[in-house]
């Protein structure tokens, strides 16, 4: 894992590493099955799932980021990072580590976003920002949120809205750890502060090469009023 270079994970008590990293649309089988050693069991069985060759190179550099980004942390080679699922699927490391972290992946059309941080529970969602969903606002969205987006009168304006709230809500259904069994009507998140109410939820939203939006939500366990986001983007020019 030599092409990962990271070098920030001191400083994860009071920051979120981010790293962006894009995914090849097509790979060598000779390739795909050189990193294949990075899937467990479990893993397996969801890889061989895929029908979709996209979908199994998603999946694999998806394991492929996270382990890698993971083993550093753990100061272990990343084949030997073993990952667990709650009923709704979210995913937290084996308890058989005594360093504790917390960590959440997000994909969108050929890019994935990996958040880590030692803060406390994250969720982390990234959309790529090509399409018009205001029309299902009603559906998702609580009437402050929705006032919020119609406050822009610029319909470019309003669509940036769209995606700050809804990677948001994404973002704190997976940090608490149910995703869509969530009802997303059951809750709203802030639209301009990066915080909630009491504090106990921090926000962060941020355009990333002016193709994708991506949103944070950390759970504040130490009352932090500020943290901050470490931004990397990871080359993985080795997988093909």
């Amino acid at each position: 894992m030599n092409n990962f270079q990271v070098n920030e994970f001191s400083n994860l008590n009071s920051a979120v590493l981010l790293n962006f990293t894009s995914i090849p649309e097509s790979m060598p089988e000779e390739k795909l099955n050189k990193f294949m050693y990075i899937l467990d069991s479990n893993d397996l069985i969801q890889f061989k799932r895929y029908k979709i060759q996209r979908k199994k190179i998603e999946f694999l550099v998806g394991r492929y980021v996270l382990k890698g980004l993971l083993g550093k942390f753990l100061g272990v080679n990343p084949s030997q990072v073993s990952l667990i699922k709650n009923k709704y699927g979210k995913l937290f490391i084996n308890k058989l580590y005594e360093k504790e972290v917390y960590f959440n992946l997000s994909h969108t059309d050929n890019m994935i976003l990996c958040g880590i941080t030692k803060i406390g529970k994250i969720g982390v969602d990234i959309e790529k920002n090509d399409k018009n969903f205001l029309e299902i606002m009603n559906l998702v969205f609580t009437p402050e949120e929705i006032r919020y987006v119609n406050s822009f009168n610029n319909r470019l304006c309003k669509i940036n809205a769209f995606y700050k709230i809804w990677t948001r809500k994404e973002a704190y259904m997976k940090m608490i750890g149910k995703g869509f069994s969530l009802d997303p009507l059951s809750f709203s998140v802030p639209a301009i502060l990066d915080e909630d109410e009491d504090r106990r939820v921090l926000f962060y939203t941020h355009n990333f090469s002016n193709e994708y939006v991506f949103s944070i939500a950390v759970k504040n366990n130490k009352g932090y009023g500020n943290i901050k986001y470490i931004v990397n983007s990871l080359n993985l020019g080795n997988l093909y």
